[in-house]
């Protein structure tokens, strides 16, 4: 009697869980999920906006410092308050914290200004798919070198698929017998491009290496010390005009509004869902920079450019399929795991009620 008054006790304090509950719990992780897919499809919109307008400034005469200055100030505008309303420590960190943080803006800075450098003499198109395509090549290198983690078999598929992707897209302009001043400046928008994605690939690892540190909290350390980095720069001799016209500023301040959002949109879409499924929906940004290409400034994309960009926008499919599958597997067997320990709980509760 005392045995069963306390597993009485027992089921009221845990009760079993119901199948109500069970699809309560399935509605909740599939509208979390759907709210993720659609804040990663939003914010790879806005990236690729953030792109033509940014393509837009530069065509109006502006320098990619200023560009990057903008962002800068945008990132701080926001993250400051915010920082401050949730009262999240700035400077309270460990040694190492503090020196990654440094690492992250100073690399964040590096990439965006190498980047737009690569927008002002490529196909913004182009340039968005190689860093792109070249980013998920680096990333795990970087993080097997750093923090020793394993090269999986979905990183390999992925590098071969993005690497042909890339000698696609940049091909055309490096085997040509005749190498005109053209095809001079479309090597340098290549190498810009994959540079910018070294810089990104180390932020990205850096990044994962500090997940105690708040997201507002990074991008108030990328604004400040980007600021601080570009805004000499701003005033060096005569590589930065302020005779902007009223047009250029309107796309400054549209192109870095785009980027805070989507740069906000991103980080919480990796809270909410599989990563490899956030770079593939976010990964959208191509295909509104070859429309930005096409529509708006009337470039020729080329068939091998095109192809390319199918093989890298496959390759991000595939890791997500591969990720998806490979989740489901280790939460079957947890569930067998779980299965199996309440087995053993019922026999042993069975044993005690049969020997009192």
């Amino acid at each position: 009697m005392e045995l069963e008054s306390v597993n009485g006790e027992l089921t009221q304090l845990f009760p079993p869980e119901s199948e109500s509950d069970d699809k309560s719990t399935w509605c909740s992780s599939v509208s979390r999920s759907c709210f993720g897919v659609s804040l990663a499809t939003l914010s790879g919109l806005l990236y690729g906006l953030s792109t033509v307008f940014i393509v837009l400034a530069q065509n109006g005469g502006a320098d990619s410092i200023q560009v990057t200055f903008t962002q800068n100030i945008f990132c701080i505008a926001f993250s400051a308050p915010v920082t401050a309303y949730l009262r999240h420590p700035v400077f309270d960190y460990s040694k190492e914290e503090r020196i990654l943080l440094m690492v992250i803006s100073v690399v964040e800075v590096a990439g965006r200004i190498s980047l737009f450098y690569a927008f002002r003499f490529g196909l913004a198109g182009n340039v968005t798919a190689i860093t792109l395509g070249a980013l998920p090549v680096l990333t795990p290198l970087f993080a097997c070198i750093y923090n020793r983690e394993p090269w999986k078999k979905a990183d390999a598929i992925n590098s071969v698929f993005n690497i042909t992707g890339i000698v696609l897209i940049a091909g055309p302009s490096s085997t040509t017998d005749d190498i005109s001043k053209e095809d001079n400046i479309a090597v340098l928008s290549i190498l810009l491009s994959i540079l910018s994605a070294a810089f990104f690939a180390i932020e990205a690892v850096a990044t994962h290496s500090i997940p105690s540190v708040h997201v507002f909290v990074i991008l108030l350390y990328v604004g400040a010390v980007g600021s601080v980095i570009t805004f000499p720069m701003l005033f060096v001799g005569n590589l930065v005009t302020w005779h902007l016209s009223t047009m250029c500023w309107i796309y400054l301040l549209l192109e870095a509004f785009c980027y805070l959002l989507a740069t906000i949109g991103f980080i919480l879409a990796l809270q909410r869902e599989n990563p490899a499924t956030v770079v593939l929906l976010s990964n959208i940004q191509i295909c509104v920079a070859y429309i930005g290409d096409v529509l708006i400034f009337g470039k020729t994309v080329k068939l091998l450019q095109i192809l390319g960009s199918v093989l890298i926008l496959a390759s991000s499919a595939i890791v997500a399929c591969y990720t998806c599958v490979e989740n489901r597997a280790n939460i079957k067997t947890s569930q067998v795991k779980k299965t199996s320990r309440q087995r053993k709980d019922d026999v042993f509760s069975t044993r005690c009620q049969q020997d009192n």
